[in-house]
């Protein structure tokens, strides 16, 4: 398997802050998409369960993906250093 280029990581890691922010946004919508009635406030803290839950995965993914980037730039920048 190839190891992806910064440039490839970087656009991960954009992807990912994308999808956070869509996450949250659809669990605001969906919140104000609920009906009023006598379980609103359990499915309204399900759905913000939910979007905690996912949003802190695409964080700890985010996280390990902008340390590796950091990593690969370091090794390339040592890696030039070297050659020149």
């Amino acid at each position: 398997m190839q190891t992806p280029t910064p440039a490839q990581i970087r656009t991960a890691i954009e992807v990912l802050e994308k999808l956070g922010e869509r996450i949250n946004h659809h669990a605001a919508r969906s919140l104000l998409q609920i009906p009023p009635c006598h379980q609103a406030g359990e499915v309204a803290g399900q759905v913000a369960t939910n979007a905690r839950e996912q949003t802190t995965q695409v964080t700890a993914i985010t996280g390990l993906l902008q340390t590796w980037h950091g990593e690969l730039e370091r090794k390339q920048r040592h890696h030039v250093s070297i050659h020149v």
